[in-house]
């Protein structure tokens, strides 16, 4: 079995623990919704037509910017869309906007967020807890048709259940979904809310997966001293991978190191892996907890599980001074990158409950203190910080 960075020796041992003792512990679960596809019957085909999508804010604050996902059909690059905020009227958009709404901009070549748009004016102060909707119009240029629209991005977000996806097709609105499509709002104290993902949960493309001298894992800073129990992780498995390896560094400091056997783990699931002993690290230091594999076969191989969100908003998208890093192996040297446009699956367990992440470190722009939640809550982006 290969060493892994300052490691003299493995502490073995086998979690037959049921996912239910992790009740009784603290935890962060960075839970990310899948994506299910482009949502059915919510597309603009026509001039005519419009796509919106209901919110509440966060907060009692006006709205500044707004985002909006698209899935595209054919070449709309020559189509100018607009957004606005519109109130509700008894359950759709009322047709009255807040402020003013954006300068016409052109719709994407590709799937994904059209990226901020400044709307014309502000909409003034809303009301926290009340709907409203995000609404896309066309405005000028190329024709929009059977063969060349937009649709919206159909996601399962269970953060916000109430969020619905409606499509006005001339005379009426109709119901697409009960559900959402990725899309933020930016407020005017300069925070964000919104559900930013653009891919379901998957392994990440952009990093070696798990095996030989590739690592995966997470990097997390603390507010304070805390004392950690486990772990739960969502892993793509390919082949037959060897035993798992799991260590816990504080700074370049091993602090704790044990493993996992292939068998009791799912493809695509959650699972759990509770530390031998518990371990104590600093706050206010890079704490990383990196999985390793004894398997040198790139076909027998593990891949953490996440979803892409786009790297304007990554800072918004998960809790602040949590990171995923990947890398490899050399001389008892672990080499990591810090990825930017990708948010893991991930939980950790304490042996405190309600621990709060200290957002003066490293000067993300995250703005208030995120809570760890406890076991089986959920972080999945359609977030309020």
């Amino acid at each position: 079995m290969k060493k892994i960075i300052f490691l003299a020796f493995f502490i073995l041992c086998i979690f037959g623990i049921s996912y239910a003792f992790f009740n009784e512990l603290a935890g962060m679960l960075l839970d990310t919704d899948v994506r299910t596809s482009a949502a059915s019957g919510v597309s603009m085909q026509n001039n005519t037509d419009k796509l919106a999508m209901s919110f509440y804010p966060k907060e009692n604050l006006a709205i500044t910017a707004v985002d909006m996902y698209f899935d595209i059909a054919g070449d709309v690059t020559d189509t100018n869309l607009t957004l606005e905020v519109q109130t509700d009227n008894a359950g759709n958009p009322s047709g009255t906007y807040l402020g003013a709404p954006t300068a016409k901009f052109s719709a994407p070549a590709a799937d994904g967020l059209v990226g901020e748009q400044t709307l014309g004016s502000n909409t003034g102060v809303l009301a926290k807890n009340t709907r409203y909707w995000l609404v896309c119009n066309y405005s000028s240029g190329g024709e929009l048709n059977a063969t060349d629209y937009l649709k919206n991005m159909q996601t399962d977000n269970s953060k916000e259940p109430s969020l619905v996806i409606k499509t006005w097709n001339g005379t009426a609105w109709k119901l697409g979904a009960s559900t959402t499509t990725s899309y933020m709002v930016k407020y005017s104290d300069g925070t964000y809310s919104g559900f930013p993902f653009s891919s379901g949960v998957r392994g990440l493309s952009g990093a070696e997966d798990i095996f030989s001298t590739n690592v995966q894992g997470v990097m997390v800073v603390f507010g304070t001293n805390v004392t950690l129990s486990g772990c739960a992780f969502q892993f793509d498995i390919t082949g037959t991978p060897g035993i798992l390896n799991v260590s816990v560094y504080e700074n370049k400091t091993l602090k704790y190191s044990g493993f996992k056997e292939e068998a009791l783990m799912g493809d695509g699931s959650r699972n759990t892996l509770l530390f031998n002993d518990s371990v104590s690290v600093l706050g206010n230091t890079p704490i990383y907890i990196i999985f390793s594999q004894s398997g040198t076969s790139g076909s027998n191989d593990y891949d953490m599980y996440g979803r892409s969100v786009q790297s304007a908003y990554y800072n918004w998208s998960k809790p602040q001074h949590f990171d995923f890093v990947y890398g490899n192996i050399s001389n008892q040297t672990v080499n990591l990158t810090v990825e930017t446009d990708w948010v893991p699956y991930f939980m950790i367990y304490f042996t405190d409950f309600q621990k709060d992440l200290n957002t003066t470190v490293g000067g993300a722009p995250g703005g208030n203190n995120t809570t760890y939640y406890q076991s089986g809550s959920l972080f999945n982006g359609g977030f309020e910080r």
